[in-house]
C-alpha cells in the first residue's frame, strides 16, 4: 500500500494534517524585551562580538568600564579587539581565491586541497567552514577523502565533530580507525582539523603554531561570524595564517561591489581588482553585509520594543493579537519600497491605537518609545525596505526576500525551419 494514493491521503488527513497543521486565530506574544525586563534592572550578559549591540533591547547596554574610571590596562586592551582582528586578517591572509564551480561544493573543497596536504610552504592544516559549504556532507566520508590526499606523514589523521554517532570530536586515523579525540593517540596538532559551521564559534583546539587554515565564505556573511571563525586560529598574527575561499555566488557579489564606486568610497576602501581580490576587499564586502543585516533588524527591533512599551504592566489581554490565516492577508497586498522610519511610524500608530495611545504610557515606557524613534532616525533614515504596508509585525513584512532574482533574457540564435517530410 505504500504507493496507493488513497491510503496515503487517508493517513495524511487523519493523522498528519490535524496535528501538524493546526492553527489558532490568536497568538500570545512575548519578545526579547520581555525577557530582558526585571524590576531591579540587573541585566548581565556576555558576547564576544558587538556588531548588533544597537538592536538589543534597551534594557541591555554595552558596558564601557573606562567611563566609570575603574578600567585597568587589560580591559582597555579589550576595546581594541575589533581593530586587532581586522588588522590580523588583513596582514595574515595569504590568498583569496574562488572555488571551482561544481554541483557538489565538498568536491570543490577537495579540489582546492589537492597538493596542499603535504609538507610544502603552502601546506594547509585546517578547514574553517563558516560559509557552510560542508553543510549536509557526511564528514566521515569527507575525512576519508582527505586521507587519500595525505602523501606523507604530515598528519596522523583528520579531526572533526561527529554529530551522527558519537556527538563528540573524533579523529579518523590513517589506519581507518575512528576514536574520540580524548582517547586517540593522535594529538590535535598532529591532525588535519575540520571546523564545520556550528563549530566555528566557541571551539578551542590546539593547532600547530605555523598552521594555515582554509576559511570559507557564505553569500551574506557578516563581520561577527567571520571574526569568530578566524578566531579559531588562536595565534593568528603569530605565525598562523588564513586562506580565504568562496563559491561563485560569493565572488559575483564581490565583483558587483567592485563596480559600485559610491559604496566603496563610503566604506573608505580602494578600488577593487575583480581578478585579484585581497582580504581588504573581502572585509569591505563583509562590513557592507553587516550594515545591511543591522538595518533589516532595526525595523523588527523597533516593532518589538514598541509592542513591549505599549503592553508593559497593562491588561494581559493586550498581549493577545490576531493571527494571520488567510492567504489574501499574506500575499494579496502589493509590496512597496519605504523608509525604515515610515515602517516604524506605522508600527507605532498601530500599537498605540490598539492599546490606548501614548498618553496611557508611564514615564519609563514613554522614554523607551522616544529612544526607539531617536535611534531609528539616526541609523535608518537613509535605508529602504520592501514592505506590504499592512499593520502586521515587521518581521512578516520582511518575508519577501530582499535579494530579488535577476532574470536574464538570452537571445536564441535564429534557426531555419526544416521542411516536413510526409510520413504516409
Amino acid at each position: 500500500y505504500h504507493r496507493n494514493m488513497l491510503v496515503i491521503n487517508f493517513y495524511l488527513n487523519t493523522h498528519i494534517f490535524p496535528v501538524e497543521l493546526e492553527q489558532y486565530d490568536k497568538r500570545l506574544t512575548a519578545t526579547s524585551w520581555n525577557l530582558a525586563y526585571n524590576p531591579s534592572g540587573n541585566i548581565v550578559g556576555f558576547s564576544g562580538t558587538n556588531d548588533n549591540h544597537r538592536i538589543l533591547p534597551l534594557q541591555v547596554s554595552q558596558f564601557f568600564p573606562s567611563n566609570t574610571g575603574s578600567a585597568d590596562s587589560t580591559i582597555e586592551d579589550l576595546f581594541a579587539t575589533n581593530g586587532f582582528m581586522l588588522d590580523a586578517i588583513m596582514k595574515n591572509t595569504v590568498n583569496v581565491s574562488e572555488l571551482k564551480d561544481k554541483n557538489d561544493r565538498s568536491i570543490s573543497l577537495i579540489s582546492a586541497l589537492e597538493g596542499r596536504m603535504t609538507q610544502t610552504s603552502e601546506q594547509l592544516h585546517a578547514i574553517i567552514d563558516c560559509g557552510a559549504i560542508l553543510a549536509g556532507t557526511n564528514l566521515r566520508e569527507f575525512s576519508r577523502s582527505l586521507l587519500n590526499e595525505f602523501k606523507d606523514d604530515s598528519f596522523g589523521g583528520v579531526l572533526y565533530y561527529d554529530d551522527h554517532y558519537l556527538n563528540d570530536w573524533v579523529i579518523l586515523e590513517k589506519s581507518g580507525r575512528c576514536l574520540p579525540k580524548d582517547i586517540s593517540p593522535v594529538r590535535d596538532e598532529d591532525a588535519f582539523v575540520i571546523f564545520d559551521e556550528p563549530r566555528c564559534r566557541g571551539t578551542d583546539l590546539k593547532l600547530r603554531t605555523e598552521a594555515v587554515a582554509l576559511l570559507t565564505l557564505a553569500p551574506n556573511i557578516c563581520k561577527d561570524k567571520l571574526m569568530q571563525a578566524a578566531g579559531r586560529l588562536r595565534k593568528l598574527g603569530r605565525n598562523q595564517k588564513l586562506e580565504i575561499v568562496g563559491g561563485s555566488d560569493v565572488f559575483s557579489k564581490l565583483r558587483d561591489l567592485s563596480n559600485k564606486g559610491n559604496v566603496v568610497s563610503k566604506l573608505r576602501h580602494s578600488f577593487f581588482n575583480s581578478s585579484n581580490f585581497t582580504a581588504t576587499n573581502v572585509l569591505s564586502w563583509v562590513m557592507k553585509n553587516t550594515v545591511e543585516s543591522n538595518v533589516v533588524g532595526l525595523s523588527n527591533w523597533a516593532d518589538q520594543g514598541i509592542f513591549y512599551a505599549s503592553t508593559h504592566k497593562k491588561k494581559p489581554s493586550l498581549c493577545i493579537t490576531d493571527e494571520t490565516l488567510e492567504l489574501g492577508d499574506f500575499y494579496g497586498k502589493s509590496f512597496e519600497k519605504v523608509t525604515i522610519t515610515d515602517i516604524v511610524d506605522s508600527s507605532l500608530d498601530f500599537h498605540m491605537n490598539r492599546t490606548g495611545g501614548l498618553e496611557e504610557l508611564n514615564d519609563d515606557m514613554n522614554a523607551i518609545v522616544g529612544k526607539i524613534r531617536e535611534r531609528v532616525r539616526a541609523y535608518g533614515k537613509d535605508f529602504y525596505l520592501l514592505a506590504t504596508g499592512c499593520d502586521e509585525e515587521c518581521e512578516r513584512e520582511m518575508e519577501l526576500e530582499i535579494e530579488r532574482e535577476e532574470e536574464c533574457e538570452v537571445e536564441m540564435p535564429s534557426m531555419k525551419q526544416s521542411n516536413e517530410k510526409r510520413w504516409n
